[in-house]
C-alpha cells in the first residue's frame, strides 16, 4: 500500500476537510456582512454623487417619513400636522423612525439607518442559529441576501428589512419550540415579543403567524399555549385598531382598504386564487424554493419516533404547509411588484423552512455523504444563480427609480416649497410633498384622507361633486388616474414629463389651478414658468396660459 493511500493519510485529509467545512459558516458570515454593508454604502455614495443627496426610489418611503415627522414633533398620526390619517400599514416602523427623529432630529436618512441595522442583525442571527450546520446555513443565507433582495430592501427605505427579520426570527423560534414538542419548554420572551410586534411591522405577517399557531394546535400543543399565542398576536393589532377608530379613522390602515382585492364576494375570490396560482407557477424564483421545500419535506421524516398517526404528518409537512399557505394567501390578497418589496418576506419564509428541512434530512448523520452533499450543493448553485439574476435585475431598476423620483416627486416638492408655502395642494402622490413641504396636502386617492377613502369605498359616484367643491391653490396629478372622475372649475396651466419612467405612477404630472380666480391662475402659471428652467435635464415642460390670457383680455 502506498503512503498516499494509507489510513492515516486518509484520516488526516478527512479531518482537514472537516475543519474547513466547520469554518465555512464563519467565512460566509463575514462575507455576508461585507457584501450587504459594502453594496449598500457604495450605492448610497453613487446616488448622492449623482443627485446631490440620497433620494429614495419609492415615494412611499416619504409617506412613512412624513407621518414619523408629524408624530415626533406634532404628536399626530397623519401626513398633515393637525389631521389624523391611517396612511401607513407599518405602524411599528413609523414609531421607530419617529423615536429616532425625536432623539436625533429630523433627517431623511433614518430609514436607511433602521434598515441597515436590521440587515446586519439578520446576518448575525442566521450565523448564530446555523453556525454548526453549514449546508442549512448556506441555504438560509443565499435566500435572505439574494432571494429577499436584502440590499434592495435596505435602499428602498421601507419596512421590508424589518419584515424579513421578523418573519425569519418567527419561523426559527417556532422550529426550536417544535423540536421540544411544545410541551418540553417555554419558547422564551423572544417568541412572545415576535408575535406581538410582527403584525405591527407589516399586517401581512398575521397570515404566517396564524398558520404557525394552527400547526401548534394540530401537533398537540396545550390549548392554553395556543390561546396565549393568539391573544399575543391579535391583541396589539386590536388595541391599535381601536386607537385608529377612536381618532376618526378605520380599524385598519387606509392602505389595506384601498388595496383590498376582494371587495365583492364570492366570485372574485376564485378569480384571485387562480390568478395567484398562475403568478406563483410562472415566477421562477418562487418555484426554485417551493420545489425544494416540498421535496425536502418529503425526504425529511419527522425525527420524532414517538409521534405517530396524523400528527406525524402534521409535524413533517406543517412547515411546508405554512410556506405554501402564506405564498398562496399573499398571491391572492397582497401586493406585487415595485422593487419586490411586497414579496420579499415570502422568500424569507421559504428559505427558512427549506433550511429547517435540510437540517432534518442531515440530522441522522454526523456528516453528509458525498452524493447527498453534491446534490444539495448543485441545487443551491442553481437557486443562487436564479436568485442572483433577480437581484441584478432589481438593482438595475433601482438605479433608474432613484432618478425618476428625483425628476418628478422631489421637483414637485421643490416647486411647492418655493412658490406655495403653507398653501393647500391637491395631489395623488403624497410622500415627498408631505415630508419636504409645509403645505396642507389634500390626498385625492384616499391614503391620507378619510373622506376621499370613504367615498371611494362606499359612494364613488359622489367623488366628482366632492372634488369640485375642494378649495386648493394648486393641483398636481396624473390625469390617467382620474379619467373616470372628471373635475370641474379648474384650468390646466402646465405639464412636466419625465423620460424613461420605471417607477412612477405616470410619466406626466399635470398642474391645475382653480378657475374661479384669474389672479391665482396667473400666479400659479408664472410659478411654473419660473421654476421650469431649474428642472433636471430631460424633463419635458409644457406650459399653457391661453385660458388665462383670454380672461385677462376681456
Amino acid at each position: 500500500m502506498s503512503t498516499d493511500e494509507s489510513p492515516i493519510n486518509r484520516l488526516s485529509s478527512a479531518l482537514k476537510f472537516r475543519r474547513v467545512w466547520a469554518l465555512l459558516p464563519h467565512i460566509f458570515f463575514v462575507c455576508s456582512l461585507l457584501w450587504v454593508n459594502g453594496r449598500c454604502l457604495w450605492h448610497i455614495h453613487d446616488v448622492v454623487r449623482v443627485l446631490g443627496s440620497y433620494v429614495y426610489p419609492l415615494d412611499d418611503a416619504y409617506i412613512h417619513l412624513a407621518i414619523a415627522k408629524n408624530l415626533a414633533f406634532h404628536g399626530n398620526w397623519g401626513i398633515n400636522p393637525g389631521e389624523f390619517a391611517g396612511a401607513s400599514s407599518s405602524p411599528l416602523y413609523v414609531i421607530l423612525v419617529a423615536a429616532l427623529m425625536r432623539l436625533g432630529g429630523d433627517a431623511s436618512g433614518w430609514p436607511l439607518f433602521v434598515n441597515l441595522a436590521a440587515a446586519n442583525f439578520l446576518a448575525f442571527l442566521l450565523w448564530r442559529w446555523w453556525r454548526h450546520d453549514p449546508v442549512p446555513y448556506m441555504v438560509a443565507l443565499v435566500t435572505m441576501i439574494f432571494g429577499s433582495l436584502l440590499v434592495v430592501q435596505v435602499l428602498v427605505g421601507m419596512e421590508a428589512s424589518l419584515q424579513i427579520l421578523s418573519v425569519v426570527a418567527l419561523v426559527q423560534t417556532f422550529v426550536r419550540w417544535q423540536e421540544k414538542g411544545f410541551r418540553g419548554g417555554n419558547p422564551g420572551p423572544f417568541w412572545w415579543l415576535l408575535l406581538a410586534t410582527a403584525p405591527l411591522i407589516r399586517y401581512e405577517l398575521l397570515c404566517p403567524a396564524l398558520l404557525l399557531c394552527g400547526c401548534m394546535a394540530l401537533e398537540g400543543a396545550r390549548p392554553i399555549d395556543v390561546l396565549r399565542c393568539l391573544l399575543c398576536l391579535v391583541g396589539p393589532v386590536a388595541v391599535l385598531g381601536m386607537f385608529f377608530w377612536l381618532r376618526g379613522g378605520y380599524f385598519v390602515p387606509y392602505t389595506l382598504l384601498l388595496k383590498n382585492r376582494l371587495q365583492s364576494f364570492p366570485e372574485p375570490l376564485w378569480v384571485h386564487i387562480s390568478d395567484a396560482i398562475l403568478y406563483i407557477s410562472s415566477t421562477p424564483h418562487f418555484m426554485y424554493l417551493l420545489m425544494g421545500v416540498v421535496f425536502a419535506a418529503w425526504r425529511s421524516g419527522t425525527g420524532h419516533s414517538s409521534v405517530q398517526g396524523w400528527r406525524r404528518w402534521i409535524r413533517q409537512y406543517g412547515l411546508a404547509a405554512v410556506a405554501v399557505g402564506t405564498l398562496l394567501a399573499h398571491g391572492t390578497l397582497g401586493g406585487r411588484g415595485w422593487l419586490f418589496r411586497y414579496e420579499a418576506y415570502l422568500m424569507a419564509i421559504m428559505g427558512m423552512v427549506l433550511a429547517a428541512y435540510i437540517k432534518r434530512c442531515l440530522v441522522a448523520v454526523n456528516f453528509p455523504s458525498r452524493s447527498t452533499l453534491f446534490f444539495i450543493l448543485l441545487y443551491l448553485a442553481v437557486v443562487t444563480h436564479g436568485l442572483y439574476r433577480l437581484h441584478s435585475n432589481q438593482m438595475n431598476i433601482l438605479g433608474h427609480a432613484h432618478v425618476n423620483i428625483f425628476q418628478q416627486q422631489i421637483q414637485t416638492a421643490r416647486l411647492l416649497n418655493a412658490y406655495f408655502p403653507e398653501k393647500t395642494i391637491a395631489v395623488n402622490d403624497i410622500g415627498a410633498v408631505s415630508y419636504f413641504t409645509n403645505c396642507h396636502i389634500l390626498d385625492l386617492i384616499g391614503l391620507g384622507n378619510r373622506t376621499v377613502l370613504s367615498l371611494r369605498l362606499h359612494a364613488p359616484e359622489k367623488l366628482e361633486a366632492y372634488f369640485t367643491s375642494l378649495s386648493y391653490d394648486l393641483m398636481a396629478i396624473y390625469d390617467r388616474w382620474f379619467s373616470d372622475t372628471p373635475f370641474q372649475n379648474r384650468t390646466l396651466i402646465g405639464r412636466f414629463t419625465i423620460p424613461h419612467n420605471y417607477i412612477c405612477g405616470d410619466s406626466t404630472v399635470s398642474y391645475y389651478a382653480p378657475s374661479c380666480d384669474t389672479a391665482r391662475l396667473r400666479y400659479a402659471f408664472n410659478a411654473l414658468r419660473s421654476f421650469a428652467p431649474t428642472l433636471p435635464r430631460g424633463v419635458k415642460v409644457e406650459l399653457d396660459d391661453w385660458e388665462i390670457s383670454k380672461r385677462e383680455s376681456k
